[in-house]
């Protein structure tokens, strides 16, 4: 009876693992999208108001497409014949550190979402939301300190979800921000609801223990 017991607790143990989603996803790393010779990698366009304020703008591509027009390596926000931009439709939100938090709304672009280049995934998504978590200098005209674009969709080629971080640099610091990215992260697949690393560590240790337990009893 015991070893029956522990051979169920080695089998469900390891059974529960394998069918459990995948702990990890595939994260690759894009490094520095554009620099101070060639910043026109992202631009957030929000004219005479506040930055954060509501109707701002937010766009970014591959740096060859923005000063040569040639076809993309990546783009957030449609850039084409016009400009299709993410907006943001209500005002920013203010955190007690004094950053703001700002959500583009992603429904005029179309695709909001697509990354084509060598040992990274195809993608294209239409339900990508973006969100802006800046810091700004005031006295510089609202220059950007620090900024992170966080967006997740889901691949319209596959159904994968993915997410992606970029972080900001400013080089102009005037009311149409204008910089490179200092770094571009793609994680895909991506799925929050993940089981965590230590749950699926102690689960694989059990099936191991269970079945070492039974190998002992049956030297025994």
């Amino acid at each position: 009876m015991a070893r029956r017991l522990i051979f169920l607790v080695a089998v469900i143990g390891l059974a529960t693992l394998a069918l459990a989603p995948a702990s990890f996803a595939a994260t690759y790393d894009l490094g520095q999208q554009g620099g101070d010779g060639n910043y026109s990698v992202w631009w957030h366009n929000y004219s005479e108001t506040d930055p954060w304020a509501a109707d701002t703008t937010f766009v970014a591509g591959s740096p060859t497409y923005f000063s040569t027009n040639e076809e993309a390596d990546w783009k957030i926000g449609y850039v084409g014949a016009e400009f299709q931009p993410f907006t943001n439709s209500s005002p920013g939100t203010e955190n007690l550190d004094g950053s703001y938090t700002i959500v583009f709304d992603t429904t005029t672009a179309d695709p909001n979402f697509f990354i084509n280049m060598a040992g990274v995934p195809d993608i294209t998504s239409n339900d990508t939301t973006l969100t802006y978590n800046v810091t700004y200098n005031y006295t510089n005209r609202y220059a950007v300190v620090s900024g992170v674009i966080i967006g997740t969709g889901t691949n319209s080629l596959d159904g994968t979800p993915f997410m992606f971080t970029a972080v900001l640099e400013d080089v102009l610091g005037n009311h149409q921000n204008e910089g490179y990215m200092t770094s571009f992260i793609l994680e895909y697949p991506y799925d929050p609801s993940t089981v965590p690393i230590p749950g699926a560590v102690w689960l694989l240790g059990t099936g191991i223990l269970g079945l070492w337990c039974l190998g002992r009893r049956r030297q025994g």
